[in-house]
């Protein structure tokens, strides 16, 4: 007697670090060579990859949530099959909520084609101790590839693509001999007096692009101009876990682009510099002069060849990180010296509406919004022009209310109002 063909979807992943995994063309092929000795059929729309992702994170796996909302919405296939149960996910938590999930909500079961299990007891612990190995597969394999990489860091190695005016080379980067002028150009330029934007319409002109095919703009130039790696250093991010908490600021570094506030470690490189020192520190001390002034004390030392980029010190000022944009929910940040905020995601091209306002017009705003929040007492320190910043920002803290600001309106409100 026949049995009932089921549908199925097949769900492949492959990961860059780990080599030991099938490629998806040979899971693909021994899941169809499974379906099709149990009655399942995958239909092409049922067939989800991930490449180049690890299991450690299901919400970063695109393929991976189609497939589950199907599941949820169309309940469109009865199984999922899978090389391995690691290739669902290598996460115990990630694991066991989706396989409940799917199991009891949908009816759908989560098969591994190589570790076939049955629904006694004794399955069960086995998929447990499954779940468990493959996650603490993927936590020391993460950490074998971070010593990795500290280790070839230490000795001055590559452990990141070349950047623009560099290509890679057997051990690290090496001069790319059409781009190097041009980081040498970008270096004279500004020292001498160039613009920015001057300094971008020149190689437009000359059809001069980033790494990734784009325009150069002001702010891709100062990131070049500001990184180490063209006098021979070398950095890298600190990892969170080596940080010293008693340095840290309360200063975003989702907006830290050029690395000036965020703990980094810096070595000499074994490439070979495109800049004099003495280039360097002239473009370093006019970012100074021109960019850093309001920082006062923060201010990076120039005589360092690292241009102390891994200080932790930062500025902080009236309204960090308090004033979101009506129109996208990003914060304010200070612009023109500090002399005006505009919305952080228009700054980066990723929101439509300017919210440019003077910082003195937005905090005489602000100041008149939460005036009738507070205590006749606590109102009076936020008016007190001798308040710190820290004190005035941690008063608006404690009020819990998002405050909004509409540049159309002219207003600031706060999110609970609508």
């Amino acid at each position: 007697m026949n049995q009932t063909t089921r549908i199925g979807a097949a769900y492949i992943r492959v990961s860059t670090e780990d080599q030991m995994e099938f490629s998806p063309d040979s899971q693909l092929k021994r899941i169809q060579e499974y379906a099709g000795q149990h009655n399942i059929r995958i239909p092409e729309e049922y067939i989800f990859v991930d490449e180049g992702i690890s299991g450690r994170t299901a919400s970063k796996r695109p393929a991976f949530q189609n497939m589950i909302r199907l599941a949820r919405t169309r309940q469109a296939f009865q199984t999922i099959l899978v090389w391995k149960f690691s290739r669902f996910a290598r996460n115990r938590q990630d694991s066991i909520f989706y396989k409940s999930m799917l199991r009891k909500d949908c009816g759908i079961e989560v098969i591994s084609i190589t570790e076939p299990l049955s629904h006694d007891p004794t399955s069960m612990l086995i998929e447990a101790l499954l779940e468990a190995m493959d996650e603490y597969y993927s936590i020391n394999l993460a950490q074998e590839v971070r010593r990795g990489m500290q280790e070839r860091f230490s000795r001055g190695k590559a452990i990141s693509i070349p950047p623009f005016g560099y290509r890679m080379g057997e051990e690290s980067f090496e001069p790319d001999p059409e781009q190097a002028k041009w980081v040498t150009y970008m270096f004279e330029a500004y020292a001498a007096g160039d613009s920015l934007s001057h300094i971008a319409d020149i190689l437009e002109q000359a059809d001069v692009l980033t790494n990734r095919g784009n325009l150069f703009q002001p702010r891709s130039i100062t990131y070049i101009l500001m990184n180490p790696v063209y006098i021979g250093k070398l950095r890298k991010s600190i990892h969170p876990k080596q940080q010293d908490s008693s340095v840290l600021t309360t200063y975003n570094r989702r907006y830290d682009r050029f690395y000036e506030h965020s703990p980094m470690d810096y070595v000499d490189g074994i490439h070979p510099p495109l800049i004099e020192q003495s280039l360097w520190n002239q473009a370093q001390e006019r970012r100074h002069t021109e960019h850093l002034s309001y920082a006062g004390s923060h201010a990076c030392p120039l005589s360092s060849p690292y241009a102390d980029l891994s200080s932790n010190s930062s500025p902080v000022y009236f309204l960090q990180g308090l004033v979101h944009c009506s129109h996208c929910g990003a914060y304010l940040v200070h612009i023109h010296k500090g002399t005006a905020f505009q919305c952080s995601n228009y700054n980066h091209g990723k929101c439509k509406s300017s919210h440019y306002v003077k910082s003195e017009l937005l905090e005489l705003l602000v100041c008149e919004s939460v005036t009738p929040l507070l205590p006749p007492a606590i109102a009076f320190s936020i008016h007190n022009p001798h308040a710190t910043a820290e004190e005035k920002n941690e008063i608006l803290k404690q009020i819990g209310r998002t405050i909004i600001y509409d540049r159309e309106l002219k207003k600031v409100g706060f999110a609970s109002d609508n």
